[in-house]
């Protein structure tokens, strides 16, 4: 090797010894002329090469054991979630009415979601009856409300994380200190608003596809309540 394609930085040895990994095999005489210091706060004794690479490894492998222990919770927690999310649509699908639908709605994602409030706020204008209105945790939006109703109910996907005071009271009421919350978008006809006190409960980046499939399947059962209004009309 000439002087001029003699690596003379850093990085320059550093990648000359990623693209020759067998260097130390064709130069065995270097490896005695090294010279490896204990990392800061060590014995300050040196160490082999061979002991840095063990001691590297076993870094290595215990991030990778965790890596994969974090991996097994989420997979484990999302097979819990999965069967949660079966039952529930298994009763959802089989209430006898659109009253019985939103209750048994609130009454799980209370129980197995640790929800604190769920609510149905649903845009004006709409097909809307007065069993349907007639719903605890169902109500049609008022006039001043329509416009952040609006901006809700066309996200894109499912929002979670902490409220404006605006978003707060057009979606709960304030008797029930929420303090995160999952807002699921239902295209034109509103929102369905899941609300925790806990303020870690519903954060942004957390998934969103138990949400996603929730949204579709409350927007169903609206969609097939008009249908049957319409019919008996």
């Amino acid at each position: 090797m000439n002087k001029d394609s003699t690596p003379s930085t850093d990085q320059q040895v550093i990648d000359h010894l990623r693209q020759h990994p067998d260097f130390f095999l064709k130069h065995a005489e270097l490896l005695s002329r090294l010279h490896l210091h204990a990392a800061p706060g060590g014995s300050g004794k040196t160490t082999s090469l061979g002991q840095r690479q063990v001691a590297i490894l076993r870094d290595q492998v215990a991030a990778l054991e965790e890596q994969l222990q974090h991996l097994t919770s989420v997979a484990s927690g999302n097979e819990k979630l999965l069967g949660r999310w079966h039952d529930l649509t298994l009763g959802l699908f089989s209430a006898l009415d659109v009253a019985g639908f939103f209750d048994l709605l609130d009454e799980r994602l209370r129980e197995d979601f640790q929800a604190d409030a769920v609510n149905i706020v649903l845009a004006g204008g709409q097909d809307l009856d007065e069993n349907l209105l007639s719903i605890s945790n169902v109500r049609e939006a008022e006039a001043g409300e329509e416009k952040l109703l609006s901006e809700l109910a066309t996200l894109k996907a499912p929002y979670c994380g902490r409220l404006t005071q605006a978003k707060n009271t057009l979606l709960f009421k304030s008797s029930d200190n929420i303090a995160s919350a999952a807002i699921v978008p239902l295209k034109s006809q509103g929102v369905l608003a899941i609300g925790s006190q806990d303020e870690h409960r519903f954060a942004p980046g957390m998934g969103v596809l138990f949400l996603e499939l929730l949204g579709k399947t409350v927007l169903w059962r609206l969609q097939q309540h008009v249908r049957d209004m319409r019919k008996r009309a």
